[in-house]
């Protein structure tokens, strides 16, 4: 062995017995062979889950340099959207992240070399991949289907209820045979209104909606017969009504809401009138009908108030004609009863006074006529 042999396997023998930092003493450099990939994640059902991605990758050159992965991430266009996750396990090859679906984002995967705060951590990014989640909204909860009384105006305000045209009453005898008094005629049947009304919250994911469609739809000539469409900008809530003879239940026509989201595809549901819930099959009444606190709502139950106050008002009237003669019957024989008695009192007083005792026999007698 000449002497620069020598000098060379000792060099190689002092380099293979001095430590090292992550497997790498000269910084062995290391980049990705793949580019990374992002897909969709399915829920235990196999249905799409619209606020997660999947990002993915491949193999590395010198992966024995790598100590751990992040990913960065944004929205299309918005630098301002940059976010980071945490610190990466070196043997994953994918993680899952929270995004909002129907926006466009940019993925990249970072690896890192942990030099364990002796100076800055050493990274090589990924190429960028851009992925989003097409997803059709849908209905978290049902529209409020209500059918609403169509009622006359109420007087105004400054019309007293008392000068409001009266109903004209049927003449009714009372027991007693007492003046006849006239109830009120029973309300007339009032023509119906339906009422669709929900709220943007009540839909999943409103950033990805495009429209609503609600359709009265001919299932035997497989045709629109009445559709209302609501498109951008939507407001918090929203609603329609119709005469309730536009809609009236048919089993040949069917009632059916359809949510269009940005991708053109669609979600669809039941919206039902509350009396084809009964008149009809059970396959239309899944749409549920409870009533909600809106200021449309108060404003209904306040007329319903008023007419039941004025209803009670009219009956508590007739009341008074009805019991009115008896009670005046009741108090003249009162009265006389007490004016008789009276009368008497004083006659036997006068009698008693003047000391006759054969006029106080008289009044003692039942059966004598009083002078």
């Amino acid at each position: 062995m000449t002497r620069y042999t020598h000098y060379l396997f000792i060099l190689l023998l002092y380099f293979k017995l001095s430590p090292v930092f992550g497997g790498c003493p000269f910084q062995n450099p290391f980049w990705f062979l793949d580019r990374p990939s992002a897909v969709t994640v399915n829920d235990e059902e196999g249905q799409i889950i619209p606020d997660k991605v999947r990002v993915s990758w491949g193999q590395l050159e010198n992966f024995k340099c790598v100590d751990y992965f992040q990913i960065e991430y944004y929205e299309k266009g918005n630098m301002s959207s940059v976010q980071h996750t945490g610190k990466i396990n070196r043997h994953r090859r994918s993680h899952d992240i929270d995004i909002k679906p129907c926006l466009e984002y940019i993925f990249k995967v970072i690896a890192s070399e942990d030099w364990q705060g002796m100076r800055e951590d050493f990274k090589m990014a990924s190429d960028l991949v851009s992925f989003q989640v097409d997803y059709n909204p849908r209905f978290m909860k049902p529209p409020t289907v209500k059918e609403i009384k169509i009622r006359p105006p109420r007087p105004g305000r400054g019309q007293s209820a008392a000068y409001a045209p009266r109903k004209r009453r049927e003449p009714l005898l009372d027991e007693v045979g007492q003046t006849p008094t006239l109830p009120p005629d029973p309300e007339p049947d009032l023509p119906y209104k339906i009422s669709v009304s929900w709220r943007i919250k009540d839909i999943d994911w409103p950033s990805c909606l495009d429209h609503f469609e609600f359709d009265y739809y001919d299932i035997v000539y497989n045709e629109s017969i009445h559709m209302e469409i609501f498109r951008p900008p939507f407001e918090p809530r929203m609603e329609f009504s119709l005469p309730s003879e536009e809609i009236p239940c048919n089993e040949d026509f069917a009632f059916i809401v359809r949510v269009f989201g940005l991708t053109g595809g669609e979600s669809r549901d039941i919206w039902t009138p509350p009396r084809c819930v009964i008149e009809t099959t059970t396959s239309l009444s899944t749409t549920s009908t409870t009533e909600s606190t809106t200021v449309s709502d108060q404003d209904e139950a306040f007329d319903e108030a008023w007419y039941e106050n004025e209803a009670l008002k009219e009956k508590i009237n007739g009341l008074k004609q009805q019991y009115g003669p008896i009670g005046q019957q009741v108090y003249d024989a009162l009265k006389e009863n007490i004016y008789l008695g009276l009368e008497g009192f004083l006659a036997r007083k006068k009698i008693i006074e003047g000391g006759d005792i054969s006029e106080l026999a008289k009044l003692a007698d039942p059966n004598a006529p009083f002078n």
